[in-house]
């Protein structure tokens, strides 16, 4: 499994869930990537009726380094970028701005084939409807996930996603119990 499909997987538990804690002088990264995304396409339709145009810019970067003495990885990611969606029959959309941390922690190795992660995501999304309201979401959340090592704890590159165990969340949340699609046949009709 790619390291960032770890962490995809509890963030969108979340959003991302991973980190960097200071690693040995000698120990090289496992990973240490820029990757950046860049598109637009148009899709039919777009939460189940209109026809849109999509077009986006996100840049992510990920750290992946051992740490401790059993060369556990920690990951860093960091996201930046937004997506603009524009119903093509009104001309009305979304534009929607990202910008996050996500940290593991702590990663405990549990001895049956499991590791237990302790990570933080940090940051903001901004949701602006050019024929309605802002919605800000913002601040701290913790969250705790189960990973299958896949027999090699050292090794992120195997892990699978098992569960969510835990979840807190801080800050500001409009978002929270709102549905896309519901928000986008109000404000783009």
């Amino acid at each position: 499994m790619h390291t960032s499909t770890r962490t995809a997987a509890a963030a969108l538990a979340a959003v991302p869930a991973l980190a960097l804690l200071a690693p040995p002088s000698s120990a090289a990264p496992l990973v240490r990537d820029r990757l950046h995304f860049a598109d637009s396409f148009v899709v039919g339709e777009f939460c189940g009726t209109d026809t849109a145009l999509i077009e986006y810019d996100v840049t992510v970067q990920v750290v992946v380094n051992p740490h401790g003495p059993n060369g556990l990885a920690y990951h860093l990611e960091t996201v930046h970028g937004y997506e603009v969606s524009t119903n093509l029959e009104t001309g009305e959309g979304v534009r929607q701005e990202r910008d996050f941390a996500s940290k593991d922690q702590r990663v405990v190795d549990n001895g049956d084939g499991t590791l237990t992660i302790d990570a933080t995501v940090s940051g903001s999304s901004r949701d602006t409807w050019s024929a309605g309201p802002t919605f800000i979401d913002a601040g701290l959340r913790r969250v705790r996930v189960l990973i299958d090592h896949g027999g090699t704890p050292a090794d992120p590159f195997d892990d699978t996603f098992v569960d969510e165990l835990s979840r807190t969340e801080v800050g500001r949340h409009d978002t929270t119990g709102r549905d896309f699609c519901t928000d986008w046949a109000e404000f783009t009709s």
